[in-house]
């Protein structure tokens, strides 16, 4: 029972020190899940203060109709910088969005902070 116990915790020691909660990763995977119009998902690397204001910039976009990209535009995703501040649980991310021809497009700072161990992104 002891060796069950011990590889038990061994097993989720390792699963926890390998997961890819950094805040870089919790950025390009929430514009992934917005690009793929998954908003479950993109909600998921919300802050839960942050859900209600998400939820309305949805709705908006929704009512006003989306001007952001061109159909047919390649676009991706790069981070451009990543700074965190340890002693307080913040980050910020620096976000590119570059177009088929290697022109910015759009840079944003996005702003992440722990909750309940995990980085998440606050508005």
């Amino acid at each position: 029972m002891k060796l069950l116990k011990n590889l038990l915790l061994l097993f989720l020691f390792t699963a926890t020190a390998c997961s890819k909660d950094t805040p870089d990763t919790v950025v390009t995977n929430f514009q992934d899940a917005l690009e793929k119009m998954d908003l479950e998902r993109a909600k998921s690397y919300i802050s839960k203060d942050a859900i209600p204001i998400f939820d309305m910039l949805i709705k908006m976009a929704d009512e006003n109709g989306s001007e952001d990209i061109e159909a047919g535009q390649d676009i991706t995703f790069t981070i451009k910088s990543v700074d965190i501040n340890d002693a307080e649980d913040i980050a910020a991310v620096i976000s590119q969005m570059i177009d088929n021809s290697g022109g910015v497009v759009d840079e944003t700072t996005f702003s992440l902070v722990k909750e309940e161990g995990k980085w998440k992104i606050i508005f």
